[in-house]
């Protein structure tokens, strides 16, 4: 009897170190613990002294004390003040689910404090995206900033917690998915380049990937192809079919195939060359990256889920 007790008492203590070393090095391998709670706050705002935002992933509960209520694309905070006031004065948060997912800062003297700004942001993202007369734009692989002169704002969003848009087009049974993210790239104040990576379902529920890409332009160019210039000195073309609408030259649907999006995003630089009558190329931003980024994950997500076929899942 007793030796049984200390076989027990054995067992226990070692099923008790396995838990502890299998936990040990699951925090140290990940730097987490299950009471963690994933939160992604905007670094770059700490030169300002602002530390105080509500961190992006933060999810409000019933009885928080910050008003919202229904703005235009979504639910909005009220204007709330910052606390170091410095540059903004205040801020305004957007919502999905309760979930903060941008915020918006007023910049106080803009034509005083961008310079100041651009230096900060600068430095952070490395460069500019673009900068123009009207706006400043800066991405990583997390957020997309927006300095906008006009409405002398500092736009924060935070790039995995936009939405994943949908749009059906039920004549033909086909819903397209793709992240409600920036789309514009200025290549200068008169002309600019559109660029979304999305995925179409049929009715037959088979997954197609595709981009779409607006060129607008005083001067069209006829664009007959879209040429991505990887860092290796490889290049993928994609010829295409375009349609003028209101000034717009529009390639609605063009396909991809989920290696070549795979082998696009292996690449730490890529150059986009549209070429028609003249050609046009610039860098790829990080905020249109993301929109490919979110295209391959949907497509090996949907073509690799087995329970698809099973029903109520």
């Amino acid at each position: 009897m007793i030796l049984k007790l200390n076989h027990i008492v054995i067992c226990f203590l070692a099923l008790l170190f396995l838990l502890q070393v299998q936990q040990a090095s699951a925090q140290y391998t990940y730097r987490w613990t299950p009471t963690d709670q994933f939160y992604l706050s905007a670094g770059f705002l700490k030169p300002f002294g602002v530390e105080d935002l509500v961190p992006f992933g933060y999810r409000l509960d019933n009885g928080s004390a910050i008003p919202l209520h229904k703005g235009a694309t979504g639910v909005v905070s009220d204007p709330l003040p910052v606390t170091e006031q410095r540059y903004f004065s205040t801020v305004r948060y957007a919502f999905r689910d309760s979930m903060v997912t941008a915020a918006t800062l007023t910049v106080k003297n803009i034509s005083d404090k961008r310079a100041g700004i651009e230096k900060v942001l600068d430095q952070y993202f490395g460069h500019a995206d673009y900068k123009n007369v009207r706006e400043s734009v800066y991405s990583d692989e997390d957020f997309a900033v927006n300095l906008r002169v006009a409405d002398q704002t500092l736009s924060i969003v935070s790039l995995d917690h936009q939405a994943l848009e949908e749009q059906a087009y039920p004549n033909i049974n086909l819903r397209n998915y793709g992240d409600n993210g920036l789309f514009w790239y200025d290549a200068d104040t008169a002309r600019a380049i559109g660029l979304a990576f999305y995925n179409q379902v049929t009715k037959e529920n088979n997954v197609q990937p595709a981009f779409r890409l607006y060129y607008r332009s005083p001067v069209s160019i006829n664009l007959k192809s879209v040429v991505f210039e990887l860092g290796n000195g490889k290049k993928i073309s994609f010829p295409v079919n375009t349609i003028t609408e209101k000034g717009l030259q529009k390639v609605t649907r063009c396909y991809w195939n989920y290696e070549t999006g795979r082998e696009i995003l292996r690449s730490e630089k890529v150059t986009v060359c549209l070429q028609g009558t003249e050609t046009v190329r610039y860098v790829m931003p990080a905020y249109q990256r993301h929109s490919l980024q979110t295209a391959v994950q949907f497509y090996k997500e949907n073509v690799t889920n087995p329970l698809l076929q099973y029903k109520g899942w």
